[in-house]
């Protein structure tokens, strides 16, 4: 009885020290992030990806998008690591098991929250207007890397000015997969001539467009009257300078078109920045009038008084004609948008007399006359244009900064291509700058 008394002790004290042994290791011994893996970064991502970058596995749809960069000189295994978009769920999405990115290179993973469509879809998206990406390993819990970000941009990613390194910056020309110190070509000088083309008329597009490396291709995109997507090859016709001709168009025929340049890194710019949502365009046999948005104001507390309705003070727009005739404003369209260009229709029966003025009441109320718009203007700062042709061709434009109480910001001269700040606002008539301290009253000591 006493030896086995004395067994049981011995098998308990092995029990113990083989417990307190394990205790030790867990305590003590935890493994650390492979070496490797600690040294990778979110090197790039976007937030709002609506044309930059495809989804390779679902052809038509462009899903929100982070890459993974390695610095180091062998390749990284991604085994135990996961993917979040909030720190107190770290281990949201477990990557899988056998992915191993190569030295110095990237590897995309698209945060569309469809991840059975393979190992790279993850199974959350990014939000646009603010978010966090976490990398963390399991080994440890421990965060790897992160990026906390504000609002984003359509089709503008953030990253590291340098691979891994430097500032963190916006990029107008993302690079998914890529280097960011590679440089997209620059296309600039886009020229359309006839500047407004008749009908039948063959239409020429050139172009100036550059690259730190090589062009590989440059291609024009046009559509007609809301028509499949065309495409043109552009040529060198001079030193960068590109050239392609959009064939005639009957009359009142809608055309609109963009550029995409391609260098041999596979980088890609379009132009106009935001293509193809925002697009060149043209109405064949269309003569917009000469008229030009003169001066705007934004912060509108007691310099002009609302006419229909009583102790309002609307902000205003105000539209200028240069010209010896009268001009008529049927078939024009004013908006605060760029991206919706005929978003306040101007009713018909509007004119603007020869040399004259005419205002228009940004206050959301358009029920209370054709002079009052359905849109309000931002005092921090927006777009505003004048569109003919459907809405298609643009007559005049302009986007302001901040704007402060009661000051307007117009041309100087009336229709001149300089835009200055005025304290002394003069809607509906010929604009005159002054400053604040012009008006202040007078005191003199006696």
């Amino acid at each position: 009885m006493i030896q086995q008394i004395k067994m049981v002790g011995i098998i308990a004290l092995i029990g113990g020290l083989a417990l307190f042994g394990t205790l030790r290791l867990l305590a003590t011994d935890l493994p650390a992030i492979p070496a490797q893996q600690a040294n990778l970064k979110i090197n790039e991502f976007m937030a709002d990806n609506q044309f930059t970058l495809e989804d390779p596995d679902e052809p038509g749809e462009y899903p929100d998008w982070i890459e993974l960069y390695n610095p180091g000189t062998e390749p990284v295994s991604l085994d135990n690591l996961y993917w979040t978009d909030n720190p107190g769920r770290p281990t949201r999405f477990a990557i899988t098991t056998g992915l191993v990115i190569s030295p110095g290179g990237f590897m995309l993973f698209y945060a569309d929250n469809d991840p059975r469509q393979g190992p790279r879809h993850l199974n959350f998206a990014l939000n646009r207007e603010s978010g966090f990406i976490g990398l963390y390993s399991d080994i440890t819990d421990s965060m790897i890397d992160f990026r906390e970000y504000g609002p984003q941009t359509t089709d503008v990613s953030e990253g590291f000015q340098f691979d891994g390194s430097g500032e963190w910056r916006t990029f107008i020309h993302a690079t998914p997969g890529r280097t960011n110190t590679l440089l997209p070509p620059n296309i600039s000088q886009v020229q359309q001539t006839p500047a407004q083309p008749p009908a039948d008329a063959p239409v020429s597009i050139t172009a100036v467009i550059t690259d730190e490396r090589a062009l590989a291709s440059a291609t024009l995109y046009y559509s007609i009257t809301g028509g499949s997507l065309l495409t043109l090859p552009m040529t060198v016709v001079g030193e960068n300078l590109l050239q392609t001709t959009i064939p005639p168009q009957p009359v009142d025929t809608v055309v609109r078109y963009y550029l995409v340049a391609q260098d041999i890194d596979g980088l890609i710019t379009r132009a106009p920045a935001g293509a193809p949502l925002l697009v060149y365009a043209y109405k064949a046999g269309f003569l917009p009038p000469l008229i030009y948005i003169n001066e705007i104001m934004a912060d509108n507390e007691s310099t002009l008084r609302n006419p229909d309705l009583p102790d309002d003070y609307p902000d205003w727009i105000e539209l200028y004609n240069p010209g010896v005739n009268p001009v008529s404003l049927n078939g024009l369209f004013l908006t605060d948008n760029i991206e919706d260009p005929d978003q306040y229709a101007i009713p018909d029966g509007l004119t603007i007399p020869a040399g004259g003025y005419l205002l228009f009441y940004a206050d959301n109320a358009p029920g209370w006359g054709p002079q009052h718009t359905n849109f309000r203007l931002s005092r921090d700062g927006e777009y505003v244009g004048l569109y003919g042709g459907g809405g298609n061709v643009l007559i005049d434009g302009y986007t302001f900064g901040p704007q402060e109480a009661d000051v307007s910001t117009g041309r100087y001269p009336d229709g001149g291509p300089t835009w200055a700040n005025s304290a002394c606002a003069t809607p509906g008539s010929t604009n005159k700058a002054c400053v604040p301290a012009a008006f202040l009253p007078v005191i003199s000591a006696r």
